[in-house]
């Protein structure tokens, strides 16, 4: 009879990886529910806002599909939580016009949610589910777009642009003042698209073929040695996005304190047994 392998939750075989995002979670939590987080009063503010809840909501995702042994899945997420960073990056890149690039943001959510809208009532339609009056609307609805959003037109104007700025993920990467994110991009972002996009090797990361006469100790080291690089990457990488997120809009925390950041920093390197990075930074604003 096949002896049973009995494997330990990750929380258990790694706890000195949770700390770190219990740390994390812990101090948002202490930062953003009992004080709140600052009144809005400009479109900036707002977006700030509205980010920061994301990215701590993404940030609880990660840590609850981490201790279920779900690193492929957390990596789909993460590289969300990439994107809400370049995303933030953009819009504060140059100081003179974060506001204008802030509205402009909220009026692409505007164009978003008239997308949906438009793909549900098309639904309805080739579904035969949809009322006469509604399916009349539709054409009307199109055409108000064309007006309410032509600064999303693209060039051909045969459609919308697929970005509020007119830039992919990669040219945001490119665009940004660390030139550390391009390095995100080319290794880690690509490496979490494939997982996305269910490739063959997001499919090969939750199965490990056991042939006969292969070593099972051997296998099940290998496979707990690919498991454990994964989910260090993703900590490593998700908190790091996560306390960049935080110090770009530390002005909507009230209780935001600046020196929390390194300390995390710290305990992330001093657990991890990295060096910190040595890669130049032109951002004014860090």
């Amino acid at each position: 009879m096949t002896e049973v392998i009995i494997v330990k939750p990750a929380p258990e075989r790694y706890p000195e990886f949770f700390a770190i995002i219990d740390n994390v979670v812990d101090k948002l939590h202490e930062w953003i529910h009992p004080n709140g987080m600052r009144q809005h009063k400009s479109a900036l503010d707002f977006v700030k806002t509205v980010t920061i809840v994301r990215a701590f909501n993404l940030y609880k995702s990660i840590k609850l599909l981490l201790e279920n042994d779900h690193w492929e899945n957390a990596a789909i997420i993460a590289r969300s939580l990439f994107e809400l960073l370049l995303n933030l990056e953009e819009i504060l890149r140059e100081e003179t016009v974060s506001e204008q690039q802030a509205s402009k943001y909220l009026r692409y959510n505007e164009l978003q949610k008239s997308l949906h809208t438009i793909n549900d009532i098309e639904y309805e339609i080739a579904t035969g589910r949809c009322s006469k009056k509604r399916a009349l609307l539709l054409e009307k609805f199109k055409q108000s777009m064309e007006t309410a959003f032509k600064e999303f037109h693209n060039k051909k104007r045969t459609g919308w642009k697929n970005t509020w700025c007119g830039k992919n993920v990669y040219e945001l990467a490119s665009s940004s003042h660390d030139p550390i994110r391009i390095h995100h991009y080319k290794i880690i972002y690509s490496h979490f698209s494939e997982l996305s996009h269910s490739t063959p090797y997001s499919a090969m990361t939750t199965y490990t073929e056991m042939k006969s006469g292969d070593n099972e100790d051997l296998i099940v080291q290998k496979r707990e040695n690919i498991e454990k690089e994964n989910l260090v990457n993703i900590i490593l990488l998700s908190t790091s996005w996560l306390i960049e997120i935080l110090l770009l809009a530390s002005s909507q925390i009230s209780a935001y304190d600046g020196k929390w950041n390194l300390e995390i920093l710290q305990q992330i390197y001093r657990t991890m047994g990295l060096k910190p990075p040595t890669v130049k930074t032109n951002r004014k604003n860090l």
